[in-house]
């Protein structure tokens, strides 16, 4: 249901409980029907660039959701029950009007690839540094500063940014031979 100019879901989504994708992206939704938390068989979710301005506050319902996809909305927060995805593994939050994160994303514990490019992001919650299996991080375009627990990466963007100093206890993977790529890109 990709760029199918859908202003509205229906609520009847929510009877669909065998659902594992649901591909909304490009619609103009705004907003999301609550009975969207009832499809606790999906894994995958896309709602990049649809205008989406709050998430469903009980979206931490959806316990087997691996990858979330919010790039390009306008969303200023995301509800606390976020951080109940345990199996969340891909998380897109690029170019959304975030001010913050909830204060513990550390507990999506599968996480592994958390994209915050283009955000208004002004602090980084000190839980991330619980983040043990993320592995990209993406901050191009964010104006935070240089601060966070431990985290384990492989890919680490801080492109475009106004850091003035790096402060971050970043621990790059050492084993260089189980790893895709090695890479921490600083360009301005």
């Amino acid at each position: 249901m990709e760029d199918c100019n859908l202003s509205c879901l229906p609520k009847e989504v929510g009877n669909l409980l065998s659902l594992e994708t649901l591909d909304l992206g490009g619609n103009n939704l705004h907003t999301l029907p609550d009975s969207i938390c009832n499809l606790s068989c999906l894994k995958y979710l896309n709602l990049r660039g649809c205008n989406v301005s709050h998430l469903p506050s009980e979206i931490g319902r959806l316990i087997s959701l691996e990858t979330l996809d919010l790039h390009g909305n306008n969303l200023c927060t995301l509800p606390d029950s976020v951080c109940n995805l345990s199996r969340l593994k891909k998380l897109y939050l690029s170019n959304c009007n975030l001010s913050d994160l909830p204060s513990e994303i550390g507990r999506l514990v599968s996480l592994e690839t958390l994209i915050l490019g283009g955000s208004s992001l002004l602090t980084l919650p000190d839980s991330m540094g619980n983040l043990t299996r993320l592995e990209n991080l993406s901050l191009i375009d964010c104006n935070v500063p240089g601060e966070t627990g431990r985290v384990s990466l492989v890919y680490l963007n801080l492109g475009r940014n106004s850091l003035r100093t790096l402060t971050w206890e970043v621990y790059l993977i050492g084993n260089f031979g189980s790893c895709r790529q090695q890479f921490v890109y600083f360009a301005g």
